[in-house]
């Protein structure tokens, strides 16, 4: 196989695969959008209250969790790097800053277009 043959083979290779992700994204936004919408909402408590149960805090450490490592393979290093951040924000202080949170979550609706 010539060199410009195998470039080609792998192009083909490379794009079948990203439509193969892409797929796998598009059926998956709701799930995504369901996660970040429990974001919201644990952002708002925080907001009104100071502070979130122990439910709504270890859901939203899990949700943040499965973001980090999920958003990069879909082509969001952003995304999973602003997770990151909050999953750290929240295994660090049981009264994690409200702000710092709704920032980081809007961020992330901003890295994702959602």
């Amino acid at each position: 196989m010539s060199a410009i043959n195998a470039v080609l083979a792998a192009n083909t290779m490379s794009l079948g695969f990203k439509q193969q992700l892409d797929s796998v994204w598009q059926n998956n936004l709701p799930l995504i959008r369901d996660r970040l919408t429990l974001l919201d909402a644990f952002a708002a408590v925080l907001a009104t209250r100071g502070t979130a149960s122990p439910q709504q805090r270890n859901e939203a450490i899990a949700i943040a969790r499965k973001f980090t490592g999920s958003l990069g393979m879909f082509g969001y290093p952003t995304g999973s790097q602003l997770a990151r951040g909050l999953e750290q924000l929240l295994l660090s202080s049981p009264y994690p800053d409200p702000e710092s949170v709704s920032d980081i979550v809007r961020a992330m609706h901003t890295s994702l277009n959602l």
